[in-house]
């Protein structure tokens, strides 16, 4: 699911963060969050 996340952008980084955040609240917040950072 993070394969489109390996970008050298932090701000597009936060941004799709934010999104992806926003539609696996209900999923996997935590692991997405480890994930992420």
């Amino acid at each position: 699911m993070l394969n489109d996340v390996q970008v050298d952008d932090t701000g597009e980084y936060e941004i799709h963060i934010d999104y992806y955040g926003t539609e696996l609240k209900n999923s996997d917040e935590s692991t997405f969050r480890m994930q992420v950072f």
